[in-house]
């Protein structure tokens, strides 16, 4: 939205937000699906998941804390800014990959009704031909 209101480029808006600490608010906003589905399924996700899933909570929760604590107390660091945006793009991509990992199979249905009336339709021509072999 800021993009709209200054020259900056879309880039340079998106990463001028990290070092505000936004990383967390949308790293927390985002994992809230994963949490969702992940209770509401009964099947675990992949262990590549929850590993990405503990570096992006992890990740933001330190680097918000960081950037914060250095707002509030007036403190200086001396932490390489470059490391830093590499380290909030990962988090960013993998609360990404988590996201869609997580609504995907929300969105597909399997059930469709072509499907469902093609499974009744092979089922009645089974019964038929057994009742038929049978001689009934």
């Amino acid at each position: 939205m800021k993009i709209w209101f200054t020259p900056e480029t879309f880039y340079d808006s998106f990463v001028s937000a990290f070092k505000k600490g936004e990383v967390f608010l949308y790293t927390s906003a985002y994992l809230s699906a994963f949490f969702v589905f992940y209770v509401k399924d009964s099947t675990k996700p992949p262990g590549l998941i929850l590993s990405l899933v503990f570096f992006s909570g992890l990740g933001g929760a330190l680097i918000y804390t960081f950037s914060y604590s250095a707002k509030v107390l007036n403190l200086n660091s001396y932490a390489p800014e470059n490391a830093l945006l590499i380290v909030e793009m990962l988090i960013v991509f993998s609360v990404i990959v988590i996201w869609y990992w997580s609504t995907l199979p929300s969105n597909a249905n399997p059930n469709t009704g072509s499907k469902a009336s093609q499974k009744q339709q092979v089922d009645l021509e089974n019964n038929f031909n057994s009742l038929k072999d049978t001689g009934l």
